[in-house]
């Protein structure tokens, strides 16, 4: 993420929107394979901003991964 995040209040925090880069620094992968998991189904859908312009809720981002820990302790 960027450096000159700032820190947000916990229930702005939820609400706060990635773009793919971001999303993909999260997961650890590279952003093309955010897109494979979009297209296959298994990363949630994105918002659309604008014509050109895409991002995630952080909330279901952050559900996405603890659903993939979960996988593991199963």
């Amino acid at each position: 993420m960027n450096d000159h995040t700032t820190t947000l209040a916990p229930d702005l925090e939820a609400h706060r929107l990635l773009a793919v880069r971001e999303v993909a620094a999260l997961l650890g992968v590279s952003v093309r394979a955010v897109w494979r998991l979009v297209s296959a189904g298994r990363l949630p859908a994105p918002v659309r901003i604008s014509t050109r312009t895409v991002r995630w809720k952080l909330a279901e981002i952050r559900g996405y991964i603890d659903n993939l820990s979960a996988g593991d302790r199963k």
